[in-house]
């Protein structure tokens, strides 16, 4: 598609125009960085194909125009979550300043697209050149519905041969850019063509991003780049832009192995009340543990868990509502040598007697309140109460499909977790998760583990009353989906000294209104850990983000994805996709 020049009236422009909404690629550096004096930066892209791209280049300049401008569209994709992204456009010569004949390409980039449909673009539709007014800042256009805007913050700039002044192959390879970088100018690309040669340098402000971060998106161009020359035919949707660059990066996350704890849960716990009998164990809406009472009410429950056949690799399900009794059945099933899987009470009874029969379970744990209720068609139960247990009937199965915790494995991982997630022996931590979620057993074992409190509300004030629970446990450390908390006032809850937000997408409104306590966004797949990742907030969004168990902070690791909004910070896992945000550049986890 031929780059159109010459001006334009204004109901072609929003013609253009129409539907497109701003591609703003987010600011990576440190937030400390942003006030700092901005210098202009530059950096070479090192190639990996650089004869392949010349020989495109013999095709004609829109080849190489295009194939640039697809490769910097699919960065653009990568950072700001869109399909649809706009960016300056120039094609000139060596003597041009930014301006005059520039253009605003706007570059369709959808999943089902191959490369060569985008780089030719037979038809005009994937790129359209909307031609510039110089008469408005940079950054925006000229239309009179969407001048206001800031649609743009990037740019693309083509150098190619004039009849005069041909470059000397130094001033090619020169870093020094053509032109001063635009104040509104987040980051551009500027290809030199000369000669048969092709070099392309990146040009950004300090304090935009580190230089680090910039050779990310460097190495994310050039990989697209090369993709693009190399398997043409792929769809957009199959690209891999996680380049070996980024995949040094995940794997230095992890350089330093956590430190294998060979102990159980519960004899960690145990070494907690020998030393701490008398602190609050459980602090529960219907009663209390101390360390001591629980250690020994857990233990004569496990004494008759085992009477009754409970022991290694025993699976023993556990179905209760918010109350001091589940720490007590999971803790005693524990101890026995089986294995706990929580259940949820308000599920039918149909559904809890298919997950007993896949479990293979012969044994069923439960509260009063719903005693009667399961034992019809599933078994005769005896609640865990003051009574404890007494007898079940015998039921088999298949095994059932599900994630399996083993001792260790959590025991390691929450003695790196609870320091990173603020959980100390001055914890006293909300049990706010329903117990089938992974989040509940950072909340209960956790604190346990450690010398805390867990505080456990009623179903009814978990759900209606979450700020008066908070106030009348003293809870000072919770962890909360960025949902729920929109319901609760930072100023009612002033005991609160730590929060985790969790299992949804942060914005910058859960920072502006909490990052006067210690915010952290946390996050973990339950098929690998209860807590993978998180980033802490300190006075406002941050780039700080931190695998669990590193050795140290990575101050690059922000991560922008798919589904999150770009200028959000949230510590991510892998996605199929493979975007470099995956590793803290171009992709989350929603």
């Amino acid at each position: 598609m031929a780059t159109k020049t010459g001006s334009a009236t204004n109901a072609t422009d929003q013609t253009h125009l129409a539907g497109l909404t701003p591609c703003i690629f987010p600011r990576l550096g440190p937030k400390s960085q942003h006030h700092r004096t901005k210098r202009p930066m530059t950096a070479r892209i090192v190639l990996q194909e650089p004869r392949k791209l010349q020989e495109l280049a013999k095709s004609g300049s829109s080849a190489l125009s295009n194939a640039l401008r697809v490769a910097w569209a699919l960065v653009l994709r990568c950072y700001t979550d869109s399909e649809d992204v706009c960016f300056a456009y120039q094609e000139t010569g060596s003597g041009a300043a930014i301006g005059g004949d520039m253009s605003i390409a706007r570059v369709k980039v959808h999943d089902d697209t191959t490369l060569t449909e985008l780089v030719e673009d037979k038809k005009g539709e994937c790129i359209i050149s909307i031609p510039y007014r110089t008469d408005v800042p940079f950054g925006k256009a000229g239309a009179a519905k969407v001048a206001e805007k800031l649609l743009f913050n990037t740019a693309l700039v083509l150098r190619t041969p004039t009849n005069v002044g041909m470059p000397t192959e130094a001033a090619i390879n020169s870093r020094q850019g053509s032109t001063m970088l635009p104040e509104q100018c987040r980051i551009r690309v500027v290809a030199k063509h000369f000669n048969g040669m092709i070099t392309i340098f990146l040009e950004w402000w300090s304090s935009e991003m580190t230089m680090d971060q910039s050779m990310d998106v460097a190495s994310t161009f050039d990989k697209i780049l090369t993709t693009t020359l190399n398997s043409p035919q792929v769809r957009v949707e199959e690209v891999d832009f996680f380049t070996d660059r980024h995949l040094k990066r995940v794997l230095s996350w992890n350089s330093k192995p956590l430190e294998r704890i060979d102990k159980c849960i519960h004899e960690v716990f145990h070494e907690q009340a020998r030393q701490r009998g008398n602190h609050e164990a459980i602090h529960a809406w219907d009663g209390r543990f101390t360390y001591a009472e629980f250690d020994e009410v857990t233990s004569r429950l496990a004494n008759r868990l085992i009477q009754m056949g409970v022991g290694p690799e025993v699976r023993v399900p556990c179905c209760f509502e918010k109350s001091k009794w589940y720490p007590v059945a999971i803790f005693a099933v524990m101890k026995a040598g089986g294995a706990f899987v929580p259940f949820d009470p308000s599920h039918p009874i149909p559904r809890l007697q298919s997950l007993i029969q896949k479990l293979g379970a012969h044994i069923l744990l439960c509260s009063a309140n719903h005693a009667d209720r399961l034992s019809e068609g599933i078994c005769t139960v005896t609640p865990v109460d003051q009574g404890l247990i007494n007898r079940l009937p015998q039921l088999s199965g298949p095994p059932t499909k599900g994630t399996v915790i083993e001792h260790a494995s959590y025991v390691s991982g929450a003695d790196a977790h609870a320091p990173a997630l603020a959980i100390s022996e001055n914890s006293r931590a909300l049990n706010f998760a329903a117990h089938t979620f992974d989040a509940s057993l950072v909340e209960i074992l956790t604190p346990l583990l450690v010398g805390g409190t867990v505080c456990i509300p009623s179903e009814e004030d978990r759900m209606n009353d979450i700020v008066g629970v908070i106030n009348r446990m003293r809870v000072n450390l919770a962890t909360l989906t960025p949902s729920f908390i929109n319901f609760i006032p930072p100023a009612e809850v002033p005991g609160l000294k730590s929060l985790v937000l969790a299992g949804e997408a942060m914005s910058q409104s859960h920072v502006d209104a909490w990052s006067h306590i210690n915010l952290i966004n946390g996050y973990g797949p339950t098929e690998s850990s209860t807590s993978g990742f998180r980033s802490a907030f300190i006075a406002g969004l941050s780039t700080l983000g931190i695998t669990i168990g590193s050795s140290r902070p990575d101050a690059s690791a922000n991560c922008f994805s798919k589904g999150l909004a770009s200028r959000e910070n949230i510590s991510t896992t892998l996605k199929r996709r493979r975007t470099p945000s995956s590793a803290t550049l171009p992709g989350l986890k929603a």
